[in-house]
This record gives C-alpha cells, structure tokens and sequence, in this order.
C-alpha cells in the first residue's frame, strides 16, 4: 500500500470492500468477533481485494490516524485465523499521510470464493 493508492481509497465511499474506523480495539471478545465478522464479509463479496482503513473517521474521512505499536499484523491475523474456517488471508500496512499514520488492513478473497 502506498500512499498514492490510499488517497484513491479515500475518495470512495464506504461499501462491501471498502471501510473505515477511527479506531480498532481488540481487547473484548465482542470486538474481535466484530472485526472477524467484517473481514468474512469482504472476502465473500464480489471483487478483489477488501480494504479497513484505520485512523480515518467514516462520515468525514478526516485523518486522526493511530499509533501502529498497537496494531501488530501477527495478532490480527491470530484474532481472525482463531475465528474463522477456513482462515481469510490478510495484510496489514502502515502509510504515512499528512504527518499521520494510516493503517491498512488488507482483505483477500476467501479461498472457498470461486466466483471470479
């Protein structure tokens, strides 16, 4: 993720592939379930890749970013891979922007997913 593709997702609207949290909080089950439950819905939707964007508030897509100490990509790929079968893959990013930082978690399609 670069940020020239981060700024082209910014300019989209929120959708099947496509959100944004001001922030992730993975310390109650309930919020990982959440996050899961998010990450399943991309991978099954039609189309490519999926993408949470993390630090940018959803209805003004104004950038707050985050702290990415806090946003280790082996714990969200743990969180998920625990609550979900077959696993969905995932990456996750970090793109400097206007002097914050932008998390990116990447969603790829399922591999059950055989619809092109």
């Amino acid at each position: 993720m670069d940020c020239y593709k981060l700024k082209r997702l910014l300019k989209k609207e929120e959708g099947p592939k496509l959100d944004f949290k001001a922030e992730l909080n993975l310390s109650t089950e309930s919020e990982k379930k959440e996050l899961t439950k998010d990450v399943i819905a991309m991978a099954n939707s039609r189309g490519g890749r999926g993408y949470i964007l993390l630090g940018i508030e959803d209805k003004t897509k104004k950038i707050l970013g985050i702290d990415p100490k806090g946003y280790k990509e082996e714990q969200i790929q743990q969180i998920i891979y625990n609550r979900c079968d077959p696993p969905v893959p995932i990456s996750v990013d970090f793109v400097e922007m206007e002097g914050k930082t932008v998390g990116v978690i990447t969603v790829y399609r399922s591999y059950n997913d055989t619809r092109n």
